[in-house]
């Protein structure tokens, strides 16, 4: 199960995931995961053969007398008292390995197979319209017309927010806002970067300095993420009027757990951070270790040398230590 499930689990947490992708991973697993429900045969088969090959290898390389039962162990099966005239439906299953397969392996499977269609196939249709607002697919779109019906899904997402909206509305900025991509993504350093850059080749000056100018205003931005296309429409103020509806659309998609996996995985390390430092570190640098190891993103971006120039205005001895 941990083979058909790991690399499905793995891509649900990766950044900027396809959602039309992971869906017809999740309906992979799925499928073979219906395969292997009711073969528990096949499951004890790999397990008989592992623990004979385990036990060869013990016999070779290892001078213990160690043993790995291939057997479920026989115990004793309590039978329920049956009262006079009673007709006992309730029969235990006395083979333990029945047993096993019955109350431990079905019902794994079935739990497993029943939680991931209730939280995958329900919202496959969603998933799509979702799928939509991703700038990796602008440039297919534009090659493609939006299907018939599209946004459908989402359209009535969004309707339980603000009801003034319309289907027709939505399909318009989006397919308006595809158009204009290319054009708003570019940031104002970019913009001065292209005319400059245009400037220079027409006057013919030196290569060098060409460079040194684009490496001053190059962006930082990967201006192909959903995260993106939100803050264009917020830094341009293009979400009261002209793309109303479709902002709605982005606050909604950034606003669900396939979105926001970074955040899981913080809490995550800080249940480890809780666990095994919490005891031999003092509260201070406890609480700056977790900071600096939630929020690695802004850490990175900290300049060493500003750290440095910190440090040296605690103390003299800091200043002459870290002086060179």
């Amino acid at each position: 199960m941990f083979k058909i499930l790991g690399p499905l689990s793995r891509y649900l947490q990766t950044k900027g995931m396809n959602l039309i992708k992971a869906q017809e991973l999740v309906n992979c697993a799925l499928t073979q995961l219906k395969q292997i429900q009711r073969h528990f045969g096949d499951v004890k088969l790999e397990a008989d053969n592992f623990i004979k090959y385990i036990n060869e290898q013990f016999d070779e390389k290892h001078d213990r007398d160690v043993l790995i039962e291939n057997e479920f162990p026989n115990k004793r099966c309590r039978l329920r008292k049956k009262l006079f005239d009673e007709n006992n439906k309730d029969e235990p299953i006395l083979c333990l390995e029945k047993k096993y397969s019955v109350e431990v392996y079905n019902v794994i499977l079935d739990q497993t197979i029943s939680s991931i269609e209730k939280k995958f196939s329900i919202n496959k249709s969603l998933y799509k319209d979702l799928n939509f607002l991703s700038p990796k697919n602008f440039e297919e779109l534009q090659k493609q017309n939006l299907p018939p019906n599209a946004l459908k899904k989402l359209y009535d997402v969004l309707c339980k927010f603000d009801s003034d909206i319309s289907y027709d509305q939505l399909k318009a900025e989006l397919h308006s806002f595809i158009k204009y991509w290319n054009g708003l993504k570019k940031s104002l350093p970019e913009s001065f970067d292209m005319q400059l850059n245009e400037i220079e080749s027409e006057n013919e000056i030196e290569e060098n300095n060409n460079k040194n100018n684009t490496d001053k205003l190059e962006c930082k931005s990967c201006k192909n993420c959903v995260v993106c296309c939100y803050n264009v429409l917020i830094k341009y103020n293009l979400y009261s009027n002209a793309y109303h509806c479709l902002t709605m659309a982005y606050q909604y998609l950034l606003t669900l757990p396939c979105t926001q996996v970074a955040c899981e995985r913080s809490f995550s390390l800080l249940k480890i951070i809780k666990t095994r430092l919490r005891n031999s570190m003092g509260e201070d640098k406890l609480d700056a270790f977790m900071m600096m190891a939630v929020e690695k993103n802004v850490l990175f971006s900290i300049d060493n040398d500003d750290i440095i120039n910190m440090l040296k205005t605690k103390s003299d001895l800091l200043n002459n230590k870290l002086s060179y």
